[in-house]
């Protein structure tokens, strides 16, 4: 009995997670704007007929970005391939001091293929940041890198009319991820 009772938590975990997957209303939404350097070229969001899933970190993150990175890519193995179609993953860094372009498609390349890498100068990485409401600071740490970054750990979701609709919280079950991404593709 006890086993069945400990077998149905998670499943009501991920059926609440689902139910609250709501997306945000017309006027609760963001438009979202920015210009960043990616691996040859600039990057400029624009109009697409996809949806957008952006994250920020930094690639001496120990835990918080490759669970995320690992979750992102197991939940987009989980689409058909019309649903991955349909789906673009910019991946935002904001440690410009250390991390370079050719490292960080190196780093998002080992998760899944074709997540874009976005950097900038800080000035600018701190206004699309603003834009997403989503923050990030260097914080001294007494061991040979310095500092680490503290940074926002959600996952946030731009239409293809450059709308923020969404955010999906860090360190869910795969599932429910997958049924993010899901819902915000309809």
């Amino acid at each position: 009995m006890q086993r069945i009772l400990f077998l149905r938590i998670p499943l009501c975990l991920i059926i609440l997670f689902v139910i609250q997957c709501k997306p945000l209303s017309r006027n609760q939404e963001t438009k979202i704007d920015f210009t960043l350097n990616t691996v040859d070229s600039k990057f400029v969001l624009s109009k697409t007929d996809k949806i957008r899933l952006v994250y920020f970190g930094f690639l001496s993150c120990p835990d918080v970005c490759p669970t995320t990175f690992q979750t992102i890519a197991n939940s987009m193995k989980a689409l058909t391939e019309e649903e991955r179609s349909k789906v673009e993953i910019l991946f935002i860094d904001i440690d410009s001091k250390r991390d370079t372009l050719p490292q960080i498609k190196k780093y998002v390349d080992h998760f899944y293929p074709g997540i874009i890498p976005l950097s900038g100068s800080e000035t600018e990485l701190k206004k699309v940041a603003e834009q997403f409401n989503a923050f990030f600071m260097e914080v001294p740490i007494d061991s040979e890198m310095k500092y680490t970054m503290d940074h926002s750990t959600r996952v946030y979701v731009i239409d293809k009319d450059n709308y923020l609709i969404d955010t999906i919280p860090h360190n869910i079950p795969i599932e429910v991820f997958t049924q993010y991404i899901r819902k915000n593709l309809n």
